[in-house]
């Protein structure tokens, strides 16, 4: 369960997209090979969708208190987007995230866009989520959704 000032973190589990990338290209570029696939394709990610009780938007990208877009899989990992890097740990059920469903997904309105916030269940204040020395920092704010 989430409380104020405490910091939540997980490590990461796999640079999945990436890493594979970066083989297949140095595999491709060093081998007599075929072209026939010697591995199996990586595999997909199945993005969890949110979905807005009161208007019924729905969204993968959950943004924290600076505005950076996180995504989450129906298999429970959060995924950051800029390195596709997946962190496990985060179960969804609806709109909540987290074995103990200590995070929620609300909705608000911001530049007269309907987005949806990545909050502490209790306070419902947004929490700030960044990515440090690989391992996925979640701190509490007093940031609130704008416009629920």
């Amino acid at each position: 369960m989430a409380q104020s000032g405490t910091t939540w973190k997980t490590t990461a589990s796999t640079v999945r997209a990436l890493a594979l990338a970066t083989l297949l290209v140095g595999v491709g570029a060093c081998s007599d090979n075929d072209g026939s696939p010697t591995s199996p394709p990586p595999p997909t990610l199945t993005l969890a969708l949110f979905m807005d009780p009161v208007g019924g938007f729905s969204t993968s990208d959950v943004r924290d208190s600076e505005g950076e877009v996180v995504r989450f899989t129906v298999d429970g990992l959060l995924v950051w987007p800029p390195t596709m890097a997946t962190f496990s740990g985060f179960p969804v059920a609806g709109n909540f995230i987290g074995p103990t469903q200590g995070f929620e997904v609300r909705f608000g309105t911001e530049g007269g866009q309907r987005r949806a916030y990545f909050t502490e269940r209790g306070p419902g204040t947004i929490c700030d989520i960044d990515l440090i020395n690989g391992m996925i920092n979640i701190s509490p704010t007093s940031q609130t959704v704008p416009n629920p």
